[in-house]
């Protein structure tokens, strides 16, 4: 899979020794959201695990293994 970097156009903070990685804006098909939409915050884990919720309060969850 791609790296995280690539799959997202934004910065990405590495928080401590924490496996996650907190995304600020993300664009990104996985989520099924339209491009350009903002984003409060996301976690990226290594496990592949994705989580995000969005300005409206509305809340993606991915799984699609490793990133």
């Amino acid at each position: 899979m791609e790296p995280i970097y690539k799959q997202f156009k934004t910065t990405i903070r590495r928080l401590g020794n924490s496996k996650g990685a907190i995304i600020p804006k993300i664009i990104a098909e996985d989520w099924g959201l339209e491009e350009g939409q903002e984003v409060v915050f996301a976690i990226v884990r290594t496990s592949g695990y994705k989580s995000a919720k969005l300005k409206d309060g509305a809340q993606k969850q991915s799984n699609n293994g490793p990133v």
